[in-house]
């Protein structure tokens, strides 16, 4: 009766180890919060429900990275280091990753305008970080435990010409056509808005009927034979979307409806 005990006990212990923080209880590699900085708690509520990928859009007010929508709606000490790196930080210090049985978290970052400050700015504050994230280290991939995407109005072509750096690119669809100008070590993720598929069918009776599901197997099959990862933003929060979603083999579920979609994926588990 002890031994059973004793092996219950060490059987926990390895399913909660490196979990200080709160954990959730189920992880869900393919949940992706967008716009996660309008959650009531941004970050924290994507990683308690699971998520391993979160999106915040950012303004460089010519001193720091400020996150918000709009530039009207900037709020002081709403900075990506105050909302993301330095919790995503503390997170990777006690625990050593940032979600149980997730070897890599995404924080995609969505640049509200373009130029070199925003990006020079991002780059010295993850200077502090760089242990715990994925890089390119004289032109090779290093592994970490979070990798930064960027979106938006990216500087593509500095980033090209860079060996060293801690940030990716999120690429688009026509991207793919030429991998070696936008090699993996470049763009490991591809974006596109999922209403850029959607076909006239004056039969259809639900919105998945309206989809062009030969062109976005096309695009993402490409995009998996190139070893990339694939998200569509405008996704709708309904369970028809996401099971579609699941069914295509997308790779993250881009969502605002958090906890909507951690049922709905615990439920499909």
């Amino acid at each position: 009766m002890k031994l059973v005990s004793l092996l219950i006990l060490i059987v926990f212990l390895t399913i909660t180890a490196g979990c200080n923080n709160s954990c959730p209880e189920t992880t869900l590699l393919n949940a992706h919060s967008h716009n996660d900085y309008e959650q009531g708690r941004p970050l924290l509520d994507a990683l308690d429900y699971g998520f391993c990928s979160v999106e915040a859009d950012v303004f460089f007010d010519g001193n720091d990275l400020m996150v918000a929508h709009d530039k009207d709606d900037i709020q002081p000490g709403r900075t990506l280091e105050n909302l993301y790196l330095k919790p995503l930080w503390q997170r990777y210090e006690e625990n050593g990753a940032i979600q149980p049985g997730c070897d890599e978290f995404m924080l995609l970052i969505d640049f509200k305008h373009g130029g070199k400050d925003i990006y020079n700015c991002l780059k010295r504050q993850l200077d502090k970080y760089q242990k715990m994230l994925t890089r390119l280290e004289d032109g090779k991939i290093m592994p970490g435990k979070v990798i930064i995407c960027i979106s938006g109005a990216r500087p593509i072509s500095i980033m090209q010409n860079e060996n060293d750096r801690p940030c990716f690119l999120d690429g688009r669809p026509d991207q793919l056509n030429d991998p070696g100008k936008y090699p993996l070590s470049l763009m490991p993720l591809v974006s596109d808005a999922i209403y850029n598929y959607i076909k006239l069918n004056k039969n259809a009776n639900t919105p998945s009927d309206l989809l062009d599901e030969d062109r976005i197997m096309k695009v993402i099959e490409q995009c998996h034979q190139q070893g990339r990862k694939i998200r569509f933003w405008a996704l709708p929060n309904a369970t028809g979307s996401w099971a579609k979603a699941l069914q295509l083999n997308i790779d993250y579920i881009n969502t605002d409806d958090l906890k909507g979609l951690n049922a709905f994926l615990i439920e499909q588990k």
